[in-house]
């Protein structure tokens, strides 16, 4: 046991995480606590295995706070599963993430006055990978400062060599079941990037612009209609008319021809239900080469599909040469002036309406007629809404799981290719004899392997989700089945990931693993909130309120950090987190410290007590007494230890079925109840006038054991989420051997070592300090006030045992005097009381100024039982319930009428409107 010189050295004179957190970083990672390969087992039996992924983090640069959560809550199950004696590997990795990287160094290079074009794809690349080596080692040292017990050993990276093979033999199986092919269709295209991107991959938002109204002559007639759009420039790519079927307004023109203005061609006009008549004129232009809506229709009518672009740029193409050469945003103005000159343009009106952006470049997205590689992925969705229905794959929580249920019945053709440089070469290549696309594993193929001909190797890259779709099984050593890791980890035990990328990710995991394993590559996933500021804002560069999670380890440390996420993760919502909630951990962290501070002491100052002749030493009686409590075999002298186990007990049972269920906001509530109040804030006010020296002995040795006992349980509780100050306590208490870490020990241990009778006693008892507390808290007493007590107990037994431990009631209620009364009332005009009724007692407290709320309270607590009884009252004159309900549940309902009424008579007492 260290002696109190000692403490200094150790880290114990004040809670200072920047004093023991690093070492425990080191610690951890020589012993190969991540590591399930170094799981030891010498009994035998088989050792249950826990596996996950991390979503791995983009190689961009560093870690923010939406990591820091995703990975604490990782931790907190990998650490907690591994106490439970289970092999568990948490597996981290980085996404090569391919247009965000691709920015990110064209970005740095254009600052050293560098264009990518210059260079070349062979030296472009070989800066992006230098740029991974010198951000993903960052991002490896952060995640460990957080104390995430990941198995660095087994880090992978989306471009790696084994991850490469399993995206190229994954493409082929979808290419050969013919759900991936190239098509010349409509995509969204990113301006800034220059290249495709994915449904998933746009956001729209609400913006200001304007809504033209341009006249298109009828053929052979001097009338004209009148279409309503916010995009004049794209008309130049016009191919028909619609309105509404039962427009009544358009009725003489349907199947008529329009002209188009500025070009000539002949539009058909036609009618379909889709159009909105309320909507500007009610006439919708169609031009399918620039809008997905328009393109639907198109496809419905078998109307024309022009591309007004030029095949290599995004410029307005040769048919056009009044506009060739001109981005859309360049010809907008052109066109509208030359409307205007040629009396076209009837009118222009402000206008809201939403605009698609890249989600990552927040820039405008222009539909564009593309050819590019797309993924049939129905087939795979039907699958997964399968095994959704059969309860194999669940969503936590169940809103999310409606979310993604409704995009994979509704699913879309996934747009897989990109036109970068960074990420996946796409493994097809072109014949131009055979006239067709072929895969191929073969990266040296010169030839068609059908007509010996000369081929062209695919230029365009995969999409980085694609990659990332595979992780939970690439990882583990797929596509070789009989790889170990493979074997034992795959499918992971679960997955825990924001809900923004359910479709991203999720969903894409789900279907790509059951179309190349045959297995679900996880049963379940629970899908966190976001996080936002104190204010409730989402968090973002331009706001400038965004947090990066080592500034705030510097500040209150890793553990403060892990502890307020996790107990701001609540099912189905966004987190807020800040400063301050972060020092208020801190500060709950520090009343763990300086408990345990408290307990070393105690057992320093009991242990170098001395020795009596002829007896064990104060150290052998400690072991032994601890040994009785949980052999179950300790007679108790006294009842808050019983008590005090009994409640442990309970909410350890609570805590890991808290951590079953995802409810880590609740997990954190049963830890700090459990510390806070249960620990600090009652057995510990309880037992420090039982450790005196002038106690008895064995009183002194039970309470300190308990305290003791109850500490390492709390310690353990709360090492998944707070494992760097638990470790660092649990070394100084409780480490019999320097070899010994608490992330290695069990979880909880069994203490069922109470007497039942002594446990409702101490209940009464702490109820009866509970309701006491409330009532001060209700009228505004302050904690530190002494107050008077007059209280009427109705049984015997129960009044002598609180008449026995009435200095305990005084010590944790802060009560000045007790008076056990027959009777509770206000004895005199000038008193005044606040009062409240309970099964075994009524009482009531001095009021030590005018407390009108108190009668307040009684008032509405006396017509709260007035309503129960005419309730229980109307129940029991009704002859269809006493005729058909069990007799038991009449008797008991009589009962429950009887208690009422008593309780109304007694509170009826208390109140002076009552009593006239």
């Amino acid at each position: 046991m260290h002696s109190s010189e000692t403490k200094k050295e150790l880290g114990l004179d004040r809670y200072a995480p920047e004093n023991f957190e690093p070492k425990w970083i080191e610690r951890w990672e020589k012993d190969h606590l991540a590591n399930p390969d170094f799981v030891k087992n010498p009994q035998g039996e088989k050792v249950g295995v826990f596996s996950m992924v991390i979503p791995p983090p983009n190689v961009t640069g560093t870690l923010h706070i939406g990591h820091a959560l995703v990975n604490t809550l990782q931790d907190i199950l990998a650490r907690w599963q591994r106490m439970k004696g289970k092999k568990v590997l948490w597996l981290p990795g980085t996404d090569h993430a391919g247009i965000a990287t691709q920015m990110v160094v064209e970005n740095f290079l254009r600052s050293k006055g560098i264009k990518r074009t210059e260079i070349g794809r062979e030296a472009f690349i070989k800066e992006v990978w230098s740029w991974k080596e010198q951000y993903g080692g960052k991002i490896k040292d952060q995640l460990k400062r957080m104390g995430f017990s990941l198995d660095f050993s087994r880090e992978r990276f989306t471009l790696d060599a084994g991850l490469s093979l399993a995206v190229k033999q994954a493409f082929k199986f979808f290419f050969d079941q013919g759900w991936i092919k190239k098509g010349y269709r409509l995509v969204n295209w990113c301006l800034v990037d220059d290249t495709a991107l994915s449904d998933l991959e746009v956001e729209y938002k609400e913006v200001d612009g304007n809504l033209y109204e341009i006249a298109y002559p009828i053929e052979n007639s001097s009338e004209r209609i009148i279409v309503a759009t916010s995009r004049p420039e794209t008309l130049l790519g016009d191919v028909a008319i619609a309105v509404h079927p039962e427009d009544e307004r358009y009725q003489k023109w349907i199947g008529k021809n329009a002209i188009l203005p500025l070009v000539g061609r002949k539009l058909k006009i036609i009618a379909d239900a889709y159009v909105e008549k309320t909507f500007g004129t009610g006439v919708l232009k169609i031009t399918p080469g620039h809008d997905f809506q328009d393109f639907a229709l198109a496809k419905k009518y078998a109307l024309p599909v022009l591309d007004v672009f030029d095949k290599k740029k995004l410029v307005i193409n040769s048919t056009y040469p009044t506009f060739q050469g001109l981005t859309f945003s360049q010809a907008r103005p052109k066109i509208l002036e030359a409307l205007q000159a040629q009396g076209f343009l009837v009118k222009s009106s402000t206008y809201k309406h939403k605009v698609g952006f890249s989600q990552r470049q927040k820039s405008v997205v222009e539909p564009r007629l593309s050819e590019q590689w797309f993924f049939d992925v129905k087939n795979l969705a039907k699958e997964v809404i399968k095994a959704m229905d059969a309860g194999d794959f669940q969503v936590v929580p169940p809103n999310q799981a409606t979310i993604l249920r409704n995009w994979l019945e509704n699913i879309e053709d996934w747009c897989i290719s990109r036109q970068l440089w960074w990420g996946h070469p796409i493994p097809a290549y072109f014949c131009s004899s055979c006239q067709a696309y072929f895969s191929s594993l073969d990266e040296q193929l010169q030839s068609c392997e059908k007509c010996g001909q000369k081929i062209m190797w695919e230029e365009d890259v995969l999409d980085t989700w694609f990659s990332s779709g595979l992780f939970p099984f690439s990882t583990m050593g797929w596509p070789n089945t009989q790889a170990k890791d493979y074997q034992l980890f795959y499918p992971n035990s679960t997955l825990i990931t924001a809900y923004d990328i359910l479709f991203f990710w999720v969903a894409r995991m789900a279907m790509m693993g059951l179309a190349l394993t045959k297995k679900l590559p996880f049963p379940q996933i629970y899908a966190h909130g976001l996080i936002r500021d104190e204010q409730g804002r989402k968090m973002s560069k331009t706001t400038g309120n965004g947090i990066d999670p080592l500034d705030v380890i510097k500040k209150h440390g890793a553990d403060a950090l892990r502890f307020e996420l996790c107990s701001k993760t609540s099912m189905g919502r966004d987190l807020k987190i800040g400063d301050t909630g972060i020092a208020q951990s801190k500060i709950f962290l520090n009343k763990l410290f300086n408990a345990a501070k408290f307990l070393l002491y105690q057992k320093e100052k009991f242990i170098n007590h001395g020795k009596v002749e002829n007896q064990p030493s104060f150290q052998e009686l400690f072991w032994q007494e601890k040994k009785k409590i949980l052999a179950g075999k300790k007679d108790f002298q006294q009842p808050y230890s019983p008590w005090f186990f009994k409640q442990l007990q309970a909410k350890t049972a609570a805590a890991e079925v808290n951590l079953e269920k995802y409810r880590f906001h609740d997990y954190c509530q049963e830890i700090y109840q459990l510390l806070y109040h249960l620990y600090c804030d009652q057995f510990l006010e309880i037992a420090k006038p039982l450790l005196q020296p002038s106690s008895l002995l064995d009183l002194r040795l039970e309470i300190l054991a308990t305290l003791d006992l109850g500490l390492d349980q709390i310690l353990r509780l709360m090492h998944p989420v707070v494992p760097f100050l638990t470790e660092e306590l649990w070394q100084n208490l409780f480490a019999e051997g320097k070899e010994e870490i608490l992330a290695r020990q069990p979880f909880s241990f069994s203490l069922q070592a109470w007497q039942e009778f002594s446990v409702q006693q101490a209940e009464i008892l702490m109820d009866l300090v509970e309701k006491i507390r409330s009532l001060r808290g209700e009228n505004d007493i302050s904690p530190q006030m002494e107050v008077d007590l007059r209280i009427h107990i109705a049984k015997p037994q129960t009044r002598m045992f609180v008449q026995k431990e009435e200095g305990v009631l005084k010590a944790l209620a802060k009560l000045n005097s007790i008076a056990f009364v027959e009777k509770v009332e206000q004895t005199t005009k000038t008193e005044k009381w606040a009062y409240a009724v309970a099964e075994e007692y009524q009482f009531g407290v001095l009021l030590p100024f005018l407390a009108e709320k108190e009668e307040n309270r009684v008032t509405k607590e006396i017509e709260k039982w007035k309503e129960k009884i005419q309730f229980l009252n109307q129940k029991l004159s009704n002859a269809e319930f006493l005729a058909k309900a069990p007799p038991q549940l009449v008797e008991k309902t009589k009962q429950e009428l009887q208690a009422t009424q008593e309780k109304l008579a007694n509170m009826q007492g208390f109140s002076k409107e009552e009593k006239g």
